[in-house]
């Protein structure tokens, strides 16, 4: 009778229909010529979760993250659909991997932003991670995941304090010529850290 009392907790998480949970997170995007050069960001995001099984479930997530370098600023928003497989359904404590889909909405500024590129890549990402149960309706998560991303397009934005034109001459800001929107194809690591409420 004992055993049976435990479990059920155990089997009510398995049983949850849908998680909604806000997280921390990072991440170190990686130039796949030049990785010494990659760019740290941080910020913070939301995730969906749900089980279609003890084991199996389907993840949504949204994250804005912000970093800066020498010469630039970059606002990156990443957009994924994962399935995820739990390894320990019915413990308190399980832990997850991930695989999915998605794609991530970049602004790169130059120059204060009067010169920048707006950017759309698609790629695929892989994780592990934990989540611990506090109690039925609320646990604490954290995971890992690695992406492979790929450019669909790009598009430059001058702004007006950017360019001058004299005569029949146009000239642009100084030093324009160095920025760059990246390469085609780039690889990275994101990290999150949050909570979760279960309905």
């Amino acid at each position: 009778v004992a055993t049976s009392r435990q479990a059920a907790p155990a089997a009510k998480r398995s049983a949850r229909a849908i998680s909604i949970g806000i997280r921390a997170a990072g991440s170190y995007d990686a130039q796949q010529s030049m990785p010494e050069e990659g760019l740290t960001m941080g910020g913070a995001g939301a995730v969906m979760r749900t089980r279609i099984s003890s084991r199996l479930g389907v993840e949504l997530s949204l994250d804005a993250l912000v970093g800066e370098s020498q010469d630039f600023t970059q606002t990156t928003v990443p957009v994924f659909a994962s399935a995820t497989y739990h390894f320990l359904a019915e413990s308190a404590f399980q832990l997850y991997a991930l695989a999915g889909l998605g794609a991530e909405f970049t602004r790169k500024e130059f120059l204060d932003g009067r010169y920048a590129f707006d950017k759309v890549d698609v790629g695929a990402q892989v994780g592990l991670g934990a989540e611990l149960f506090l109690s039925d309706n609320i646990s604490l998560s954290g995971d890992i995941r690695a992406n492979v991303m790929g450019n669909t397009s790009t598009k430059a934005k001058i702004r007006t304090d950017c360019i001058a034109t004299s005569g029949s001459m146009t000239g642009f800001c100084d030093n324009i010529q160095s920025a760059t929107p990246g390469e085609k194809y780039h690889f990275g690591a994101q990290f999150g850290l949050g909570a979760n409420l279960y309905f």
